[in-house]
């Protein structure tokens, strides 16, 4: 099951919108295959990320294998980079 990456397309958060070009930049140039879910168009994918994240308030960008959580932004680029 290839990673999923959660994000949103409408952000006024300057941070939130680099970490998630990094995340996307990182998983596209090592060729890890990866799904792309808005949690802006969906609150049904909100409420998923946040289950998986075990957060109430987590925001994105999130990843995850599976129902796997993987951790945060800045932790999981840190590790993709080597």
């Amino acid at each position: 099951m290839p990673v999923t990456f959660y994000y949103t397309s409408v952000t006024g958060n300057l941070e939130i919108k680099k970490q998630q070009q990094k995340i996307d930049m990182t998983l596209t140039s090592k060729k890890i295959e990866f799904e792309k879910v808005d949690v802006a168009a969906s609150e049904d994918a909100k409420k998923k990320m946040r289950e998986i994240a075990g957060n109430p308030t987590a925001l994105p960008p999130q990843l995850c294998n599976g129902d796997q959580y993987c951790g945060v932004s800045s932790v999981c680029v840190y590790c993709l980079r080597f």
